[in-house]
């Protein structure tokens, strides 16, 4: 063997060694340790490829799928971690401690993560095998909802398996002909797996019918999520009539439950269906127009009646227990009034909000609400909605009195009731 060549490389190796190995006093500028004990500096230098993990104080169980870690060298002996997601913001970590075990790497180091406007503190630790391909990185900040940690995990899961199950809740209805949400109870969500993180689902509802789609594709962006797939639904009409229409399906998997909406664009104009899980709220189910006669009475001495019928609005609140009334503007007329000069009286638009729903044996009551409004024309009222009442047939009537503040002092009290027809 030529000594020289030897002699030559094993000179090199002990330089190598010696100037990639960092002393325990060493730090990077902040007052951490540098601890860098591994000969390759492009030891655990690479993109990391796979999901992760997110969990917190208040929660478990997110995860986003096509994830990726980025760990680059720096300039000195340290290497810097970098992380991006839409919802949880970008994290940048300098890693001052990577060291060798058997079979791989573990590294850890601190930094900080931004999420809109806010900077947090956090840490990073990991283990890799050498071949990068085995691996787990955690992202830790104490700062964000009561302790929160990122995971990145190589591979992926099985999704569709993931998102498997049955669900129990209700559905909320939209389509071209109106202009609110239309609540219906008793709706049954079945989704199955059907292999390589794909799903069938199946939505079946007592006012809406069913509806199909077959080999949904299926991901992780915090709940599991369900691509919008090409489907069909089944609808039997009031005349017993059954009709076939083409769909889509799309939505989320979550803890809570189920979260989907189906899309018939053929059914009254452009149908929009969607499910969600859980118990509706008397608000949702009475959201609807209402159209019906107001007859008014003004200090018991005067009364009258619109000739044409009207469409009192109720919507619900975002609160879901509340709904707000809007009663258009209206005439009220009387031909025959016992002054013998024809009485009417004209209403401008108002909206009553605030209005508690609470079910009962025969339909839906509506609460005593304090009326404190300004109508569309400008004019200020008060009064009280003494009741209302939604029956089993879904006729809705309104019980209120009010007065125009300028004349409260007058002591004029005009009493309205709202009666809708079939």
């Amino acid at each position: 063997m030529n000594f020289k060549s030897f002699f030559f490389l094993s000179a090199t190796a002990l330089y190598a060694l010696t100037t990639l190995t960092a002393c325990s006093d060493d730090d990077n500028g902040n007052g951490n340790e540098i601890v860098i004990d591994v000969i390759d500096a492009d030891a655990v230098k690479g993109t990391y490829q796979g999901y992760t993990s997110v969990e917190s104080a208040y929660f478990t169980g997110y995860y986003y799928s096509d994830q990726s870690m980025t760990i680059s060298k720096n300039q000195d002996t340290t290497y810097t971690l970098s992380y991006t997601n839409e919802r949880w913001g970008t994290y940048t970590i300098t890693l001052t401690s990577v060291t060798t075990t058997q079979g791989g790497y573990t590294f850890s180091g601190e930094g900080s993560g931004v999420m809109g406007d806010t900077t947090y503190a956090c840490t990073a630790s990991g283990t890799t095998d050498v071949d990068l391909r085995d691996y787990t990185i955690t992202i830790s900040s104490v700062q964000v909802m009561g302790g929160t940690t990122i995971t990145l995990h190589p591979g992926t899961l099985d999704w569709g398996a993931m998102a498997a199950g049955s669900f129990e809740g209700y559905t909320t209805a939209t389509f071209a002909y109106i202009d609110y949400n239309m609540g219906n109870e008793d709706a049954t969500v079945e989704i199955t797996d059907a292999g390589d993180s794909t799903v069938n689902v199946t939505l079946t509802s007592g006012t809406w019918g069913s509806y199909t789609v077959s080999g949904a594709a299926v991901s992780a962006n915090g709940s599991i999520v369900i691509a919008e797939t090409a489907g069909t639904g089944t609808l039997t009409g009031h005349s017993g009539v059954e009709s076939t229409y083409n769909c889509t399906i799309g939505g989320t998997v979550s803890s809570i439950g189920a979260s989907l909406t189906v899309s018939v664009p053929a059914m009254m104009g452009g149908t929009t269906i969607t499910f969600t899980t859980g118990d509706i709220t008397p608000a949702a189910l009475v959201e609807s127009d209402y159209t019906g006669l107001l007859d008014v009475s003004v200090s018991g001495i005067m009364s009258a009646s619109s000739e044409v019928s009207l469409t009192v609005k109720l919507r619900a609140d975002e609160n879901g227990k509340t709904v707000s009334i809007t009663i258009p503007e209206a005439t009220v007329f009387d031909a025959d009034a016992q002054s013998g000069i024809p009485f009417s009286m004209a209403f401008s638009e108002m909206t009553i909000t605030g209005v508690p729903v609470t079910a009962d044996a025969d339909g839906y009551s509506l609460g005593e609400t304090a009326i404190d409004v300004t109508d569309a024309g400008g004019v200020a009222w008060s009064g009280t909605l003494s009741d209302g009442k939604i029956d089993a047939d879904g006729l809705l009537t309104l019980n209120y009195t009010c007065t125009p503040v300028t004349m409260a002092a007058m002591g004029l009290n005009i009493a309205c009731v709202f009666t809708s027809a079939n």
